[in-house]
């Protein structure tokens, strides 16, 4: 009843940035923060597309995150670049019943692809980046595993039944073990191997030391 009402009283701020996009175009974004590939992908996408000029327009964009944040990391990356409040939310959801909603929605889901698809990654690079104490923690870190910054190194992602199952994503739910012989491959050809991940269940059975079973034993989310 209080996020309804919230949405009631909003509406006639909706109308006023209407009335006001001559002088300032103001948008909202939904970002789904309880999955990784959309918490970390609209952000960048949205980013990309305003740095390579894909997205010329002169706009002020608010945004709210959907969901608990699955990623501390990308949690505060995100936030540094990106004006992100709660209370976004309900003038995003008044702004859909009112005509001329699309002007005032940045590209997102569930209106729009999450994907790059005005291939704005091919004229920018990353935009999400880390701060250089950032860096130095994570050239730190890989010294845990015997990894210098400069070596050859794979990660495997592969989805176990750890994971938040659904009728959709227990499809693509797999034992790690089974990728065994593929990571004796790659470092057999000098690769260092990481398993990467969060909320695994199955360890990685191995005794080779170039094969890290960071998700199992290591897991953090930086």
């Amino acid at each position: 009843p209080i996020y309804m009402f919230i949405i009631i009283v909003s509406f006639p701020s909706i109308i006023f940035i209407r009335i006001i996009r001559p002088l300032i175009h103001i948008r909202f974004g939904r970002i789904l923060a309880s999955n990784i590939g959309q918490f970390a992908q609209i952000p960048e996408v949205y980013l990309s597309r305003k740095v390579s000029g894909k997205d010329k327009q002169k706009t002020f964009d608010l945004f709210f995150l959907e969901g608990f944040p699955c990623n501390k990391q990308i949690d505060k990356m995100v936030k540094r670049n990106l004006f992100i409040h709660p209370l976004i939310q309900p003038f995003y959801e008044s702004n859909l019943y009112i005509p001329g909603w699309k002007k005032h929605i940045i590209k997102s889901p569930p209106y729009f692809s999450e994907r790059d698809t005005d291939h704005s990654f091919i004229h920018c690079g990353p935009q999400l980046l880390f701060k250089n104490e950032e860096q130095n923690r994570a050239e730190k870190e890989l010294l845990r595993y015997n990894m210098k910054p400069d070596m050859k190194y794979v990660c495997l992602y592969i989805r176990d039944i750890g994971y938040s199952i659904t009728s959709s994503s227990e499809a693509y739910s797999y034992d790690i073990n089974d990728y065994n012989f593929v990571a004796r491959e790659l470092v057999n050809r000098g690769f260092r191997v990481l398993r990467m991940g969060k909320n695994v269940s199955i360890p990685f059975k191995t005794d080779d030391p170039n094969i890290v079973d960071y998700a199992y034993n290591y897991q953090d989310d930086f």
